[in-house]
């Protein structure tokens, strides 16, 4: 949707190859900033925060380059990286942020919630990823508020699949003929 989205506002003046290619090229550029921000709303420092984002510009040294794999390298050499993956990345590190806010402080579920699904929707293995992360962030916060951060994380998962779920239902619904009468 992000893709067909900026097809449609740049039609007028770019061709789709190009206004593709340049939103590839914000993504990459714009990741060191999505995971500043994620890693601050995890409670990292400001410096910290800006190491992690800028430890994401390096290659991996097991060779990333040539391979699909998740770091900076995979997207940037001979075109390797998936889009898709690549805009879940973006959306993974704003909803691990959100979600240890909302696990922390029950402020901001909904927009956690969303966020997970959306990174579901964008790439079904980085979504499974983001909530496995979540209980990860659920079960290692504070041992007296473990079951208080676990109820919380119980009704973001709940959100998250319905949101998910909905959206996937509509989409078989509509490709069903039978469906559509």
């Amino acid at each position: 949707l992000v893709a067909a989205g900026v097809r449609a506002v740049s039609r007028p003046f770019a061709a789709p190859g190009a206004a593709f290619a340049w939103l590839q090229y914000l993504l990459l550029a714009l990741l060191p900033l999505s995971l500043y921000v994620g890693a601050r709303r995890l409670g990292l420092a400001p410096i910290a925060a800006g190491i992690a984002a800028l430890l994401a510009l390096l290659p991996s040294g097991a060779g990333d380059l040539g391979r699909y794999g998740l770091g900076y390298g995979a997207f940037t050499w001979r075109g390797s990286g998936l889009f898709t993956q690549l805009v879940a990345l973006h959306l993974m590190a704003l909803a691990l942020g959100e979600v240890a806010r909302a696990l922390d402080s029950g402020r901001g579920r909904v927009h956690a919630a969303l966020l997970l699904a959306a990174t579901g929707l964008a790439h079904m293995v980085v979504g499974y990823v983001a909530i496995l992360w979540s209980v990860v962030l659920a079960l290692t916060g504070e041992p007296g508020h473990r079951s208080t951060r676990l109820v919380r994380l119980l009704g973001l998962g709940v959100a998250a699949a319905l949101l998910v779920g909905g959206g996937l239902l509509r989409d078989v619904l509509s490709a069903d003929p039978v469906c559509r009468e």
